[in-house]
């Protein structure tokens, strides 16, 4: 037995990105749950909205990105943080674990803030585009641009600053832990 926990490496920071991984995937569940009671009570649904396309495509995309960028983008991050400790036996402190806990936070509330945006925006455009007897305002794609979702461009434009700033501070952590000499205690 003392061998196997001899061989068992564990990484700090990897284990931290999946932590938070996996609380951005239950965001997105939540998130989907809540179209999915929305669907099931209330006109119009949000498949009405994202099969109409034009503005309910940015429900999607916001899904997808909250999916792809949140969940799998973080725990990948983790997987880089992973080799970086265990296989290279190289430590994340000092001023590379300051740029670590800014990947992890700002590549998050980035993350989320932006994906959140999108799928309100489409989900509220999209309806307002419906017709009235499927529970829309009947708006044209011109009013829903102009009137929803231009307001959130720029919302949107800064959380993804902030997410792309965190990834950035996230390779400062990684490079500056790699050219460190120092090993892991």
């Amino acid at each position: 037995m003392d061998e196997i926990k001899s061989v068992i490496k564990e990484s700090i920071w990897a284990n931290r990105f999946i932590y938070v991984a996996i609380i951005i995937g239950a965001v997105a569940f939540f998130s989907m749950a809540t179209f999915l009671m929305q669907s099931m009570f209330y006109k119009p649904s949000a498949a009405m909205v994202v099969a109409s396309g034009s503005a309910g495509t940015w429900l999607t995309v916001g899904f997808v990105g909250l999916m792809l960028v949140g969940v799998l983008g973080t725990a990948v991050s983790g997987l880089f943080y992973w080799y970086l400790e265990v296989i290279l036996n190289k430590s994340v402190k000092g001023i590379s674990a300051f740029f670590a806990w800014i990947h992890i936070i700002f590549m998050s509330i980035g993350t989320i803030g932006a994906s959140i945006l999108m799928m309100y925006g489409g989900f509220f455009g999209g309806a307002a585009m419906l017709p009235k007897y499927d529970g829309g305002l009947g708006e044209t794609a011109l009013w829903v641009h102009v009137n929803i979702l231009s307001s959130l461009m720029i919302p949107i434009g800064i959380f993804m600053a902030i997410g792309a700033f965190g990834v950035f501070a996230g390779g400062i952590a990684y490079i500056t832990s790699m050219i460190k000499n120092g090993k892991k205690d």
